[in-house]
Order: C-alpha cells, then sequence, then structure tokens
C-alpha cells in the first residue's frame, strides 16, 4: 500500500514508515518530506519532524517553501513551550495582557492532573466557574450565551500559538475570531486564525487542532484528529484528546467548524 493508502485507513505508523523509505528512496521528493513531516507531527514526533523542515529548505530552491519551512519551525517552538507546561517544566503560558483571575487555578488544576490529584483538580476547577463570566455572542450570525473550549481544563481560554510561543488567551478578551476551511494537512494540527483582540487587531496566529498529549493515544483515530476520546478524572472533570471541541450553549462544535466568532457588543 502507498503511503497515502495507509494514512487514509488511519494507519499512522504504517504511513510513516512507508514515506521513510520513499523519501530515502528520491531525497529530493519535496511532497513526500512535506507529507512525512505532517505525519511525524500527528505521531508527536516533532525533533523528526524538524529535521525534515530542514531538509524541505535545504533542497527546495524556493524561496516561498523556505519562508514555509520557517513558519513552522516556529509553530513546533510554540509546541515545544506547550509541552513544557502541561510537563510542568514552565509555571503558566503566556498571555497577551493582564491575566484574568482565574487563569492560575487552571494552571494549578494541570499541576494538580500531573499528581493525580483529582479532587484539588475539581476545586481549583469549581472556583474557577464562580470568578468566570460567561462569554456571550455569535457565530456566524446565531447568538449564544456562552462560549468555552469543551475540555474542563482549558474551559474560558483559547490555546494560541504566536511568534514561537504558547498562549492563554481568555475568550473574553477576544473581540473576532475567524478561520478559513482546512486546505492541507498541517491545518489538521494547526489551523491558521485571525484574531482581534479588544486593544488591537492580534492578525494571524495558530490555533491547535488537538488537545495536548493526543499522539500519545492508543486510537490512531484520534491521534489523527478524526475523534475526540473523553476521559473523566475525578468527579466529573472531562478532558478531551483528538480533535479540539468547543461548547455554544452546551451544543458541541468543532473548531474546524468554526468561521466567524464575534463576542458580545463587538458586532
Amino acid at each position: 500500500m502507498s503511503a497515502k493508502d495507509l494514512f487514509d485507513a488511519g494507519n499512522l505508523q504504517g504511513a510513516i514508515d512507508q514515506l521513510t523509505q520513499d523519501v530515502k528512496g528520491s531525497p529530493r521528493d519535496l511532497h513526500s518530506r512535506i507529507f512525512l513531516f505532517e505525519l511525524l507531527c500527528f505521531a508527536g514526533d516533532f525533533q523528526r519532524a524538524e529535521r525534515q523542515l530542514d531538509a524541505i529548505a535545504q533542497t527546495s530552491g524556493d524561496v516561498k517553501v523556505e519562508m514555509g519551512a520557517q513558519i513552522y519551525r516556529s509553530v513546533l517552538q510554540a509546541e515545544k513551550a506547550r509541552q513544557a507546561f502541561f510537563t510542568g517544566a514552565s509555571r503558566l503560558p503566556k498571555f497577551f495582557s493582564e491575566p484574568p483571575s482565574y487563569a492560575a487555578l487552571h494552571a494549578e488544576a494541570v499541576g494538580h492532573l500531573r499528581q493525580d490529584r483529582f479532587d484539588e483538580l475539581e476545586e481549583s476547577l469549581t472556583k474557577s466557574d464562580e470568578l468566570y463570566n460567561p462569554s456571550k455572542g455569535e457565530k456566524d450570525g446565531a447568538a449564544f450565551e456562552d462560549f468555552k473550549d469543551a475540555d474542563d481544563l482549558l474551559g474560558p481560554f483559547l490555546e494560541v500559538f504566536y511568534q514561537a510561543d504558547y498562549f492563554w488567551l481568555p475568550f473574553e478578551n477576544i473581540k473576532k475570531l475567524e478561520t478559513q476551511p482546512p486546505h492541507t494537512l498541517r491545518d489538521l494540527l494547526w489551523i491558521p486564525a485571525r484574531i482581534e483582540l479588544e486593544e488591537k487587531p492580534l492578525g494571524e496566529v495558530f490555533v491547535p487542532v488537538q488537545y495536548y498529549g493526543s499522539s500519545q493515544h492508543p486510537d490512531d483515530l484520534v491521534k489523527l484528529g478524526r475523534m475526540t476520546d473523553w476521559k473523566t478524572m475525578g468527579k466529573e472533570t472531562l478532558l478531551g484528546a483528538g480533535q479540539r471541541m468547543f461548547l455554544i450553549d452546551d451544543a458541541e462544535c468543532s473548531l474546524l467548524e468554526i468561521r466567524k466568532i464575534e463576542f458580545a457588543g463587538h458586532s
């Protein structure tokens, strides 16, 4: 089977193994190298993926390809910062302005999760709920009363990659969020988005499509973001793996379905 056939069948490692052989046989085949880069990212093998970016930039002879490789080097740097936060190597993500009071409670909850302290995790998130104000607005012209990530650890925050770093962006600070339909495989890993903040336009960022740790899930369909797997931690805390989902007035909506969100008072 070809690498594409294996990928379409949901066999991630098989597709990577086949592409590795394809690239060895045709080292200047940019299409195969880009495909391999993307699949290595789905597998969470960012070190090998970065080496593929280097090879792509060196062999392409195309300025646009080299610029694209540099953009995704920055994305991989942001992935490393994200990993540092969730593994405890860094204390907090970055913020674009003074974080809300409940941000520290969500960071605490991540720390409690690492230590399997589920009672403390739920206590932190309960305290956050008491401080959080629902984010009202419109999705593609349809009004909603609240908008949040369906993963309870993230809840009122949007994960954002910006200038090679990892940010949490409170929904209460967003004026407008816009995306286009994905048109490359890597858009299913990190979707480009345009964001306007209360204070200023932020411009183009990347929003990770998959929850942190999805590449370690045993199901390739989750690793590839073709589904979302929910796990209950403690009594009722939901944590996601696979494709990111939002709750819009308690109805689920995937990140990839979002085209335009305008938050209250900013139509």
